[in-house]
């Protein structure tokens, strides 16, 4: 049962990810969908790539 399960999730992925991809692109084509914001300012993330 479990296996039948995982079959159909693995099968609506991809569907979902084509939904998906076209949303941005449109999103992108009125100019609404800027991407994911950055959460570390440039002088931290400079600091923790030095280590």
């Amino acid at each position: 049962m479990l296996n039948m399960l995982v079959s159909f999730a693995e099968f609506e992925r991809s569907p979902i990810k084509s939904r998906q991809a076209e949303g941005i692109r449109l999103a992108k084509q009125k100019g609404v969908y800027k991407g994911r914001s950055k959460c570390l300012q440039p002088e931290q993330a400079q600091e923790a790539r030095a280590g």
